[in-house]
C-alpha cells in the first residue's frame, strides 16, 4: 500500500474525506477488526466489543450503518498483532522519532497530528502498558505514553475526537513490522527521556546533565549512546545550551576512565525528585550499583547515606547530621552517625 503524507489534516480538499464505513471496509482489507464507537467519543457502542471478529463486507456495512458513529480498531491478536503507540504528551510526540521505529501508519488530530504510531508485532503481542509521570495524577496529565495491544482498542480516522477535532492520517500507509521486545525497550527509553525533559530545571541543567551522564556511563552505556540520550533530553526540554550538555558527557567519560569521582543518579535524585529517577532507572533497566561509588571520602559518605536507606542527611549550614524519624527530620543528638559509619566500613 502506498503512503500518503497529510501535513495539515484539516486542509483536505472538500469531498475527499472518507466516511466511517469507507474506513471500516479499508480495515477489513487489512485484516483489522473495526468496531463502531459512540459519536464524538472513544467509547465502543457494543459492551462486548472485545469479542468482535473479522467479518465480510456486508456484515461490516451493517455494523457501520449509522454514519454519525466514530470508528475504532481492536488491537492485538484479533487484528493480526496490531499495536498502537499512543503519545499522550507533547514531549513524547516531539521526541518519538528519536526512539520509536519508523512506520508509515501515523495519525492524530490538529492539536497532536503525530500522536499515534501503528505497528504490527512479530512476537508475542503485549497487553496495554502505560508509562506514568510519578509526580502527577490523572487529572494533571500523568500519562506520558501508552503501548496498546491485546485487550485494547483505539479510535481511527475519520472519527471526531471528544475535543471536537477531526482525527486524520499523517501517514496513511502500512504499519511497520517490529519485534515486540525491541519496541517495548524503545518505548521505555522514550518515556524516560520525556520524563527527564519535563523536569529539566532551567537553573540546574548543567548539573543534571553531569549527573545523568555519570549515571548512564557507570551503568555501562558507551559514550555515544550516553551523548545521544542526553542530547535528546536537552532538545526535548528546549535547552538552549545543547553543546554544553554534550561537552559534559565527554568530560565525564574521561574522568571515569581516569578513575576519578563523578556524580550519578543519586545526585540527579537530589536535583529533581527521587521518584523521577526511580522511574528512569526502572525504564532504562539501570540497577543500583554500589560498586560504582568511588572509594574517596565523598564516595564513602554517599555509600553510607545510600545504605542508611535515605534515613540520613547532612545539613551543611547547620554542620549537623539529621535522622529521619518516620514523620520528620531531627538532629542526631545521640550521634548515631558514628554507628552508621562503622557499619558501612565493616560492609566495605
Amino acid at each position: 500500500m502506498s503512503t500518503r503524507i497529510v501535513t495539515h489534516p484539516e486542509s483536505e480538499p472538500q469531498g475527499t474525506t472518507p466516511t466511517v464505513l469507507d474506513a471500516a471496509l479499508a480495515c477489513r482489507e487489512r485484516g483489522w477488526v473495526a468496531i463502531p464507537l459512540m459519536p464524538n467519543a472513544k467509547r465502543p457502542v457494543d459492551n462486548n466489543w472485545q469479542r468482535t471478529m473479522l467479518a465480510d463486507a456486508d456484515a461490516v456495512a451493517n455494523r457501520f450503518s449509522n454514519p454519525s458513529h466514530n470508528i475504532g480498531v481492536v488491537l492485538g491478536e484479533a487484528s493480526g498483532g496490531l499495536i498502537d503507540a499512543d503519545l499522550d504528551c507533547d514531549k513524547t510526540e516531539r521526541m518519538a522519532p528519536a526512539f520509536l521505529p519508523t512506520t508509515d501508519a501515523i495519525f492524530g488530530r490538529p492539536a497532536k497530528p503525530r500522536s499515534h504510531y501503528l505497528y504490527v508485532a512479530t512476537g508475542d503481542v503485549p497487553r496495554t502498558t502505560k508509562f506514568l509521570d510519578p509526580l502527577r495524577d490523572a487529572s494533571d496529565g500523568n500519562v506520558l505514553l501508552e503501548v496498546r495491544g491485546t485487550g485494547g482498542q483505539t479510535m481511527l480516522p475519520p472519527s471526531v475526537h471528544p475535543s471536537g477535532e477531526h482525527v486524520a492520517w499523517y501517514r496513511d500507509g502500512d504499519p511497520a513490522r517490529v519485534e515486540t521486545a525491541a519496541l517495548m525497550t524503545q518505548a521505555r527509553a522514550l518515556a524516560a527521556a520525556a520524563l527527564l525533559a519535563r523536569y529539566w530545571q532551567e537553573n540546574m541543567r548543567q548539573d543534571m546533565a553531569l549527573a545523568l551522564a555519570g549515571g548512564l556511563l557507570r551503568a555501562g552505556w558507551d559514550t555515544d549512546a550516553t551523548r545521544d540520550f542526553v542530547a535528546t533530553v536537552a532538545a526535548g526540554a528546549a535547552d538552549e545550551e545543547l553543546q554544553k550538555r554534550l561537552d559534559v558527557v565527554i568530560a565525564t567519560a574521561q574522568k571515569q576512565e581516569r578513575g576519578e569521582n563523578t556524580t550519578g543518579f543519586r545526585r540527579l535524585a537530589q536535583l529533581t525528585d527521587p521518584r523521577i529517577v526511580a522511574k528512569v532507572r526502572e525504564w532504562l533497566a539501570v540497577p543500583e550499583d554500589q560498586a560504582a561509588i568511588h572509594c574517596t571520602d565523598t564516595g564513602n559518605a554517599e555509600r553510607m547515606i545510600a545504605e542508611a536507606n535515605d534515613k540520613l542527611r547532612y545539613c551543611p549550614p547547620w554542620r549537623k547530621w539529621l535522622l529521619w524519624t518516620g514523620t520528620h527530620w531531627e538532629e542526631d543528638e545521640r550521634e548515631d552517625i558514628y554507628q552508621y559509619a562503622k557499619d558501612t566500613a565493616r560492609r566495605m
